[in-house]
């Protein structure tokens, strides 16, 4: 008789191997069933969102958040708790939303490579950055822009523009189909585009801590000038949320 898992389902063959794969420091294998990977995936993708949003959100708003907002009248009471609130709420669906798109990379449906050798031309490993950063910022400016039509905005944006003056722990705060919906051009890239898997990893952490950084509001600017000159969008955040 097959060996048992503890909730009484035979083990498969694949699942086994899958076990041993990870047993052996290797994070997926072709033969994982679905079920299994996808699970793995989704608590992946939910510790990771968890640690990044919580722990940057953190120090970001105890080193350059401009503390004075607070004061704001249109703060709302107990804001940075409904803030965290909503994000954590949010995080959850939304890995799970994006667990097909991993899925699919993982049984090589992507059109990732493992090495510079493998790029498409030479240069190209130099190229894939500046691409991958305009197809993603120019779909999300679309999507963004559709998500303020009158037929959407009251019920996917609305909860986020409940922030008139963001602090950096509403960087996740959204209705999760907002989100998720903002997040498919990254997904998206590596399924038409060739990207080298260090650097989709590399460039997944980056729009991740950009997330946090383009929801910040800044002062006095010439403390930081060289970080605002970096990211301009940290002064424009709250101009969105209250016109």
């Amino acid at each position: 008789r097959g060996q048992r898992q503890a909730s009484g389902r035979e083990m498969t063959l694949p699942d086994k191997h899958c076990r041993y794969t990870w047993s052996h420091g290797k994070l997926f294998h072709p033969n994982c069933s679905i079920q299994t990977t996808d699970s793995v995936l989704h608590i992946r993708n939910r510790l990771f969102a968890m640690i990044m949003y919580l722990l940057g959100s953190l120090l970001l708003y105890h080193t350059v958040y401009d503390k004075r907002l607070l004061q704001h009248p249109r703060f709302l009471p107990n804001q940075i708790k409904l803030e965290i609130n909503q994000g954590i709420s949010a995080i959850p669906v939304m890995a799970l939303l994006t667990v097909p798109f991993f899925l699919a990379e993982i049984r090589g449906w992507s059109k990732l490579y493992d090495f510079t050798s493998d790029s498409p031309f030479f240069g190209y490993t130099l190229l894939q950055y500046p691409l991958f950063i305009c197809f993603t910022d120019s779909g999300i400016y679309w999507i963004h822009r559709g998500l303020h039509h009158p037929r959407v905005y009251r019920w996917l944006h609305k909860p986020h523009h409940k922030w008139a003056v963001p602090t950096p722990f509403a960087s996740y705060a959204f209705h999760p189909l907002d989100g998720w919906s903002q997040s498919l051009p990254y997904h998206v890239y590596p399924l038409v585009f060739p990207l080298q898997k260090g650097a989709y990893l590399g460039l997944f952490i980056f729009v991740t801590v950009w997330t946090v950084l383009i929801r910040e509001s800044v002062r006095p600017r010439e403390k930081i000038e060289w970080l605002l000159t970096l990211f301009p969008q940290m002064t424009q955040s709250i101009c969105r949320h209250q016109w």
